[in-house]
């Protein structure tokens, strides 16, 4: 089991009403875990020490002011850890996009909310945000008045500690943007993946991705795989696979029906892109243990 201390016992809450519900941890690590899955997403923020974190194969350092997200069923775990004192900041990322609002048009959100989460597997130095001194020392504050607005209780607290998440996430994907150097490439393609996300089960045609973006086909396979290390295909067959998995784990469905629903037609070849993609067959990935 992981291994932590909580630098506070109060600073652990699950926060359920009628807005977002997540849970928010304030944890101080003093031992490595063992690689897992969960049914949610997970925004961490590293406020001191150092470790690693491994998303499926890739390794990344982790040092303080790093930010990332983990997306829900994909397996990770943090290693070499040194003290390692983090934010976790734990909710199901269809409910952060049913009160997104116009958020969602921001390109900071797409990268680090959207995009990162769908592209756990090719996690890079591009995928982790680093805050500046001065920039974590708000995101701080502001966490820390939310774990106070928990903690207390008054009359209202509900409405604080939902605009404190919402400033948070605003915030965060503010300095995601700010920092992009790439912000006019990205434009060309947020009407890409917002089409894509809603329509990944249906028949991938890039000729029409590609007038979306205003491009040639070839530029856009071109500048689409040069910005997100996947193809098009695969970037589709991703969201299938995270689709997939959730169906999996959340539901009584078929291996047959869940197929037909992510959209492959043949069920043998669904299984078989499942396992190639997870490293286990759907059957293997139901039976597994979450966190």
């Amino acid at each position: 089991m992981r291994q932590y201390e909580l630098i506070s016992k109060n600073e652990k809450r699950n926060i359920f009403f009628n807005c977002i519900p997540f849970c928010i941890e304030k944890l101080k690590l003093t031992e490595s875990d063992h690689a897992h899955i969960h049914e949610f997403s997970q925004l961490t923020i590293v406020t001191g020490g150092r470790g690693k974190i491994i998303v499926n194969n890739y390794e990344k350092n982790l040092t303080e002011g790093c930010v990332y997200v983990i997306n829900s069923f994909t397996p990770h775990h943090l290693h070499e850890v040194e003290g390692l004192e983090i934010i976790h900041l734990l909710f199901h990322a269809d409910d952060l996009m049913k009160y997104a609002g116009t958020l969602k048009q921001n390109e900071g959100f797409q990268s680090l909310f959207v995009l990162q989460a769908t592209l756990n597997e090719s996690m890079d130095l591009t995928n982790v945000l680093h805050l500046l001194y001065d920039e974590l020392y708000y995101i701080s504050n502001i966490c820390d008045h939310l774990l106070e607005e928990v903690s207390c209780s008054e009359n209202g607290y509900e409405v604080m500690v939902h605009s404190y998440f919402m400033i948070l996430i605003t915030y965060l994907s503010r300095i995601y943007e700010k920092n992009d150097s790439q912000n006019g490439q990205k434009q060309k393609f947020q009407k890409v993946i917002s089409y894509l996300e809603d329509h990944y089960t249906e028949p991938l045609i890039v000729e029409d991705l590609a007038a979306l973006a205003c491009l040639s086909e070839r530029q856009f396979r071109r500048l689409f795989t040069e910005k997100y290390g996947l193809s098009p295909k695969k970037y589709c067959l991703n969201l299938r696979m995270k689709e997939s998995c959730y169906l999996l784990k959340s539901t009584n469905l078929s291996i047959s029906e869940i197929s037909v629903k992510t959209g492959f037609e043949d069920a043998n070849y669904f299984s078989r892109q499942f396992k190639k993609h997870t490293g286990l067959t759907p059957k293997e990935y139901r039976k597994l243990e979450t966190f």
